[in-house]
């Protein structure tokens, strides 16, 4: 074989290689958790709905935990409130782009949701103001069942909370 002939083998087993490695992906999900049985989000609803119920004014805060219950019943929608570039870095899967400086444009998402549906906003961890701006907005919109997330995506991802990116994980 030539030389230039070995070069190009070389260069397409090393793209190839590449491209394996990294799995050339426009959507990455990376789960931490198991997935419930559709039984386990049955026996999971009547406790959200107890525990998120319509507030008579203003939003209130959640809990880790009692946000991950919401995510796993599946009656929650997770509201990312921080700017496009980082809602594009990592999300709760699901999670809605709502970044609170942009509501007017974008909350016509929201528009095929009930007035009482279950709202669980974040930004980026406690130090953020952002989902609090945001749930005050929805709020004085007419939804009832607003929540803030305290220790935002930061803590979620602490607890091992699952995430999605728009970009190839390394």
């Amino acid at each position: 074989m030539n030389r230039s002939f070995k070069l190009i083998l070389v260069v397409i087993g090393s793209f190839v290689f590449l491209a394996l490695c990294l799995g050339i992906l426009t959507r990455v999900e990376l789960m931490r958790s198991t997935p419930l049985t559709p039984v386990d989000i049955q026996k999971l609803k009547p406790v959200v709905d107890t525990r998120f119920t319509a507030l008579k004014s203003g939003y209130g805060d959640v809990s880790f935990e009692d946000a991950k219950m919401a995510f796993d019943s599946q009656d929650a929608v997770f509201i990312d409130a921080r700017p496009l570039e980082s809602f594009k870095r990592a999300r709760v899967p699901g999670a809605l782009y709502l970044y609170w400086r942009d509501y007017d444009f974008v909350k016509s998402k929201l528009d095929v949701y009930s007035k009482h549906h279950l709202f669980i906003v974040y930004c980026a961890s406690t130090e953020c103001d952002m989902a609090r701006r945001t749930a005050e907005i929805m709020v004085q919109d007419g939804f009832d069942r607003v929540y803030v997330l305290n220790d935002g995506i930061k803590g979620w991802a602490a607890h091992q909370g699952a995430l999605e990116s728009d970009y190839v994980s390394f």
